[in-house]
């Protein structure tokens, strides 16, 4: 996939997606991009007790004119004047407006927030951050709530960046772009691979420490075939539950960003929980970039 040159960022006003919007003219300033600002919005609704419902089509026009100059105050409050930065408008289902806009304007890359809710909630499906993950044809960048106190990610230095490996032609597109990215920002990767521990019925017996040595191998061997390129690459192996794992380095770490690679879902596993990617999604405390192979 070629380097970040179109960013589409979508808000809907809340701190979540501001936190967003700043990170997403942070990456734009830094690699020299076209930042396109999207807010999915619908046609006011006037309802009745007695259930009848009426479109409010006289207030559409002053909605519309409220909207597009509160993305305007809200660009220039987050210090966008030096990012060529379009502002869009788009009326309906958030999720799959932000996709098709994305694709219509050309982005490569999709910024988007997650509410970073907890317990239950985040086991639930149908989050616009999840589907947008699950539908979008490139990258997706997933920014969580930040924690109180803690400064902006977009103010952060990067110098740490966990990129989850399992040798598959996903996750080897995903430590591709993982690269360059740390050799603009000057950061080493911790190229992890976890194998499943929970496989064998001794953690310690000769079979699992037979699939560790071998997990060990291959991920030397990953390693070694980007060796030549200017950068810091740290293999690590760990048994035991994938985004567990993936998630427990990053904070080891100090991790400014996680990159991992996704299939994408189409029809019935859609509706179905489990990917790595999507788990990470939820549980990352620094931002993730979700790779995903070009076609």
């Amino acid at each position: 996939m070629s380097a970040i040159q179109q960013i589409l960022c979508a808000v809907d006003f809340s701190d979540p997606s501001t936190e967003a919007l700043r990170y997403a003219i942070a990456i734009a300033r830094r690699v020299g991009a076209r930042l396109h600002v999207v807010h999915a919005w619908q046609i006011p609704v006037a309802a009745f007790t007695d259930g009848a419902a009426v479109l409010a089509v006289d207030q559409t026009d002053d909605l519309r004119t409220e909207l597009e100059r509160a993305m305007r105050e809200l660009i220039a409050t987050h210090g966008a004047s030096d990012v060529p930065t379009e502002t869009h408008l788009v009326m309906g289902d958030a999720a799959g407006l932000v996709v098709g806009e994305a694709s219509r304007l050309g982005c490569d890359t999709i910024v988007i927030a997650t509410h970073g809710r907890t317990g239950l909630p985040r086991m639930l499906l149908g989050s616009v951050a999840e589907r947008v993950v699950r539908t979008a044809p490139g990258r997706v960048l997933v920014v969580p709530r930040r924690d109180p106190g803690q400064p902006s990610f977009a103010d952060r230095p990067l110098q740490d960046i966990v990129c989850a490996v399992d040798f598959s032609k996903h996750s080897e597109e995903a430590l591709r772009q993982a690269i360059p990215i740390a050799e603009a920002a000057k950061a080493r990767v911790h190229v992890v691979h976890v194998w499943d521990s929970r496989t064998f019925f001794r953690p310690g017996d000769d079979a699992a420490r037979a699939a560790a040595h071998r997990a060990a191998q291959d991920l030397e061997a990953e390693v070694q075939r980007h060796s030549g390129r200017k950068v810091e690459l740290v293999p690590v192996v760990r048994g035991g539950i994938s985004y567990v794992e993936i998630v427990a380095l990053a904070r080891e770490v100090d991790a400014g960003l996680v990159v991992i690679g996704t299939e994408g879902k189409t029809g019935l596993s859609r509706l179905l929980l489990g990917s790595v990617a999507e788990r990470v999604v939820r549980s990352s405390p620094v931002p993730v970039l979700a790779v995903r192979l070009p076609g």
